[in-house]
């Protein structure tokens, strides 16, 4: 690392330490507040919005000027909550636990089914409202867990966000071959592994997205057939302001063994077909931002 882009890290992450500590002195409903408000003024004026209303565009051609106006508003609002929320990951841990009505959880018999079983289980979700939030829900859990994420470039601020995890959410995985070997250990010992698997993944395979190919990341289907494992979605929902619902959903079924080679690609399929369903409902909430298929697709 040179010595400038050293400093430009340092920099960075000061300035971002000392707005989640401005922004934890807030109760959790204005901190969110606050970061919604920001996020609905800067976002429109950056470079993004254009890529997050061209995806949008295509991927829900129904939508006429003023719903795209208003979802990618909504977007922006989403985003800005989502990190003001970083400040207070404790606060919404406690909400879950304390069951004050603040997160809902519907569906978790699915996942404590799986426990029971034995095998393991192989979370998935998307980059939705609040995507930090099974994090603390499996914060919850009776068997080892282990969180896929992918690094922050800058270390400082990599440290800084998994330091605001709940310690007891498990072990994080970073992607690639490092993190690999604790994915495979915990299904082993009949663990759980949780992974957002929404975004482009140059390295997996090409999957219909919103009727496109989108390169879409194959591990955690194809570590769900080898071992045998449920493929569980959970989804995340923004209710109101910092107010949210989590839903465990039933694993999804997979393809019977004849299927052969194609067998990973039809469950990568059903995968796929759950996000679209997610991301129809609420496409305010989806992190459109994200150059998700390809720039010629």
């Amino acid at each position: 690392m040179t010595r400038r882009k050293r400093a430009g890290y340092l920099l960075q992450y000061q300035a971002l330490r000392a707005v989640l500590g401005l922004l934890r002195l807030l109760p959790v409903d204005a901190a969110s507040a606050a970061g919604g408000m920001i996020g609905r003024v800067i976002g429109p004026r950056l470079r993004r919005h254009a890529i997050a209303r061209t995806n949008m565009q295509r991927a829900l051609p129904e939508l006429d000027a003023a719903a795209l106006d208003a979802h990618l508003a909504e977007m922006w609002d989403n985003l800005g909550r989502s990190f003001a929320e970083y400040a207070h990951l404790g606060t919404l841990g406690r909400a879950l636990d304390s069951g004050d009505g603040r997160i809902e959880v519907h569906g978790r018999t699915h996942l404590d089914a799986a426990i029971a079983a034995g095998r393991g289980a192989v979370i998935f979700g998307a980059h939705l409202a609040n995507w930090e939030l099974p994090v603390l829900l499996q914060a919850g859990a009776t068997v080892d867990t282990v969180l896929v994420y992918r690094r922050q470039n800058n270390p400082w601020i990599d440290r800084l966000l998994s330091r605001l995890r709940p310690a007891s959410a498990g072990k994080l995985a970073p992607k690639g071959a490092t993190g690999a070997r604790d994915i495979v250990s915990t299904l082993r010992k009949g663990g759980i592994v949780g992974v957002l698997v929404d975004q482009k993944y140059n390295e997996g395979i090409a999957i219909p997205f919103f009727g496109r190919d989108a390169m879409t990341v194959s591990g955690p289907a194809d570590l769900a057939l080898r071992r045998g494992a449920p493929l569980i979605p959970l989804r995340v929902e923004r209710c109101d302001g910092a107010r949210f619902r989590i839903t465990v959903m039933p694993p999804l079924e997979a393809p019977p063994p004849d299927s052969g080679d194609e067998r990973l690609r039809i469950l990568l399929g059903r995968m796929n077909a759950v996000l679209e369903d997610w991301i129809r409902a609420r496409p305010g909430q989806w992190y459109w931002i994200h150059q998700r298929w390809p720039r010629d697709g």
